[in-house]
This record gives C-alpha cells, sequence and structure tokens, in this order.
C-alpha cells in the first residue's frame, strides 16, 4: 500500500478474510497412462501438451462443453 507520498507502508486494513476454510478431500489414488502417438498429429499435440481424452469422467472439475472428435475429446 502506499500513502500520499507514494511511499510504500504497511495496510492497516485485512486484504483476505477467510469466512470458512475451504473443505480439501485426500485421495490417494493415481493414475498414469503411457501415451504412444501412431500420427505425425499425435506427436505434434502432445508436444505441445495436447492430450486426446475418450472418456473426462475420471476428470470431474472439466466440464464438457465442447464437441468431441470421433469420441476424443482434445484439452490444454
Amino acid at each position: 500500500m502506499t500513502n500520499q507520498n507514494y511511499e510504500i507502508e504497511i495496510s492497516k486494513k485485512i486484504a483476505m478474510d477467510f469466512i470458512k476454510l475451504p473443505k480439501i478431500n485426500l485421495s490417494n489414488k493415481s493414475y498414469l497412462k503411457m501415451i504412444r502417438p501412431s500420427t505425425k498429429l499425435e506427436v505434434g499435440l502432445i508436444s505441445s501438451n495436447i492430450f486426446s481424452i475418450e472418456n473426462l469422467s475420471s476428470f470431474p472439475f472439466i466440464k464438457i462443453d465442447g464437441e468431441s472428435y470421433e469420441d476424443f475429446y482434445y484439452i490444454l
């Protein structure tokens, strides 16, 4: 925070105030899938961190609102 003379000083106001702490559900589940590209297009997409996934239900934080291509979804 800066004062009238444009000097930096410690703020006397609270920047954030948590009403409730967020609840975190821990999980011991892990998932690893080796991707072996079969075309040059897939090599280019994977090297750009673009992956194709058939089933997005394993990613509950991803909302499916786009179109699929041959039953695959492409995510960044």
